[in-house]
């Protein structure tokens, strides 16, 4: 038997269909290892989030509400504003809208004396109406207790200081904010 010479093996016409087939079996590998190693998996939702998704909807993953960009809302105005209703006791707070003029934290406080006072949890938002919004918290509101929603502004550095981002007032004077009690 002769060695086998590897220069003589003819390979005019196939080597383009080579390179496809090892492309897409590359493509169908990797596509199929993102979908089987978690690509497409989502969370599941904490009882919190899971009541402020059934009860307020809209939930958004980037932002914590589903946003309406100030461009969507020819000829209106847009001022500071926040709602919120009562809400069970847990490790978040929602709230139905927060219309912002510029990018700012939605604030959470717990109530002290009929006053807002320390700050249990806060969330950076942009510009706009955003409606559903969830903010985690750092300690948990508890039955019967009363609590603020706050608009507070953003210095521009993205990161909550309550003694530079300030809350943010009114015509009148007074803090754009919502009183809301933990059921």
């Amino acid at each position: 038997m002769e060695p086998y010479d590897i220069k003589n093996i003819p390979v005019s016409g196939c080597g383009g269909k080579v390179f496809l087939a090892t492309l897409l079996a590359l493509l169908v590998g990797f596509g199929g290892g993102w979908y089987w190693f978690g690509g497409s998996k989502e969370e599941p939702l904490s009882e919190e989030e899971a009541f402020f998704e059934e009860e307020v909807g809209n939930r958004n993953e980037d932002a914590g509400a589903s946003f309406l960009p100030p461009a969507s809302l020819p000829g209106a105005s847009i001022k500071n504003a926040v709602s919120a209703g009562d809400q069970p006791a847990g490790n978040v707070v929602g709230f139905a809208t927060a219309t912002l003029e510029e990018g700012s934290w939605v604030v959470v406080h717990e109530d002290m004396g009929g006053q807002p006072g320390k700050i249990l949890g806060a969330r950076r938002f942009a510009a706009g109406t955003h409606v559903g919004g969830i903010v985690e918290l750092l300690r948990p509101t508890v039955t019967q207790g009363v609590y603020y929603v706050m608009l507070h502004t953003d210095n521009g550095d993205k990161q909550f200081d309550h003694v530079t981002d300030l809350p943010i007032r009114d015509a009148g004077g007074s803090p754009v904010m919502k009183k809301f009690s933990a059921k």
